[in-house]
């Protein structure tokens, strides 16, 4: 009997033992999920920086869709007779985007041949893809007036495409992140312009700060601040190997960036050198 109840406490032990063992690998698993799963990468403009595409083009989503990026950021800017197109600039061809009917922007070429795409374009290619946010930059306009119509517009048209989760917001104009957050109390919508702090940040209601890599650099605390009001933090435009490095030392949410499979490298490096 006693040689019953002796194995039977070796093997509770032993199995606590295992057990604690576990536990405290799954906590470091943890620790390291919190500093490894992030960031998760934005492709800048889509990812442009390869063979045969260019800066917001379709093919630039496509490449940041196959690519595995978290997601692809892009710009759009409305026409003046109500037609969301994507380009950084506020002109194309000599064409000032907001003064100008689409008729007249519909057929110039990208520098990859592509045609200027439009935002019914961005989503009809980004719904082939779910798993691919569509980081929508809303350019500032000429106007306030100008920009709640855009933001009507553009919202709009995310919503009649069934698009809305998989569609996050982010504008150097204020009014617009203000805008959109009147408008929708849930979807994700982030500050760019680097001169708010986040407790500023969070008296609007927004969900992060989307800052330049100089910002963190002048404004480090920001990080930590923001994390605890629980708004997310993004760095742009990241392409340097060094910048990638401290970026993760950070522990930022997410990382925007021209070169994702360099970062993805930097990442996976990161990963398999945990102890």
């Amino acid at each position: 009997m006693k040689k019953k109840i002796l194995t039977c406490s070796v093997f509770v032990f032993l199995f606590a033992i295992v057990f604690s063992i576990d536990d405290v690998h799954a906590q470091k698993i943890k620790r390291a999920g919190r500093q490894t799963s992030y960031p998760r990468i934005i492709a800048h403009r889509g990812y442009w920086d390869t063979l045969g595409s260019a800066q917001n083009s379709l093919s630039s989503l496509q490449n940041a869709q196959s690519s595995r990026c978290y997601g692809s950021e892009f710009d759009v800017i409305v026409t003046f007779d109500g037609i969301p197109v994507i380009n950084h600039d506020a002109s194309i061809d000599k064409f000032p985007i907001e003064q100008t009917n689409y008729l007249l922007l519909k057929d110039i070429h990208l520098k990859n041949g592509e045609v200027l795409p439009t935002l019914k374009d961005y989503l009809l290619q980004g719904k082939k893809n779910k798993n691919t946010k569509l980081v929508l930059e809303i350019k500032p306009h000429q106007t306030v007036e100008n920009e709640d119509r855009a933001v009507e517009i553009i919202t709009r048209s995310v919503k009649e495409a069934r698009m809305e989760r998989q569609v996050e917001y982010i504008s150097f104009s204020l009014h617009i992140c203000q805008k959109i957050r009147e408008q929708q109390k849930q979807v994700p919508v982030s500050y760019l312009g680097g001169n708010c702090s986040p407790r500023e940040i969070d008296s609007l209601n927004l969900s992060g700060i989307d800052y330049n890599y100089r910002v963190f650099l002048q404004h480090p605390e920001w990080i930590k601040e923001a994390r605890e009001r629980n708004l997310t933090v993004n760095v742009w435009t990241v392409n340097e190997v060094e910048q990638m490095k401290q970026c993760l030392l950070w522990q930022v949410d997410f990382i925007t960036t021209d070169k994702p499979i360099i970062l993805q490298q930097q990442i996976k490096y990161k990963l398999n050198n945990i102890k």
